[in-house]
This record gives C-alpha cells, structure tokens and sequence, in this order.
C-alpha cells in the first residue's frame, strides 16, 4: 500500500515537472529576457475571437440577470400594493347625444 502511494505522489511530481511557464513559453517563441514580462494576459489558450464570444455570453447573462431581477422586484412591488375598494355600484358612462 505504501508503494502504491509513493507510486501515485512520485507520478504526480514527476507530471508538474513537464508544464510550461510563462517564461518559457515567451523564450520558446523567440522572446528575449528582457522583453519578458509578468504582467500579461492569462487567456490559456484563448483565442480573440473565443474572448470576444465570451465577454458577449457574460454580458447577456449579466442583461438577463438584471432584467430578472426587475422582473422579481416588480412582482413583489404589486403584491405589496392593495387593490382600492370601491364603494357602490359602477354607473355606466353618459354619453353626450
């Protein structure tokens, strides 16, 4: 059983070895150290058009959110309002022939 989880940790160290950082990635595709820096996007791959599809899908679900939300406050806003009573019978309307 020890050796089963020596096995299964050693494995788990020896996988995060192999990922790429930052650094590394920005040397791999002919950047300088010194035009290295920490400060940029993490899009993990992202495309631009696959940023702009999401920014679109947070702002309609954002929309949708609010609107939902109106929606509730208007509903609660009428139930908490009381109908007028009325007192008497309603007389129909003259007309001016």
């Amino acid at each position: 059983m020890k050796m089963l989880l020596l096995l299964f940790v050693l494995t788990g160290f020896s996988l995060a070895g192999y990922s790429q950082t930052k650094m590394i990635a920005h040397r791999s595709h002919s950047g300088s150290n010194s035009s290295f820096t920490l400060a940029g996007p993490d899009n993990f791959g992202e495309t631009p058009e696959m940023a702009e599809a999401r920014k679109k899908k947070e702002l309609e679900r954002a929309r949708a959110d609010s609107a939902a939300k109106r929606a509730v406050a208007d509903s609660l806003a009428r139930l908490n309002t009381k109908p007028k009573k009325i007192k008497g019978k309603n007389k129909p309307l003259k007309s001016s022939n």
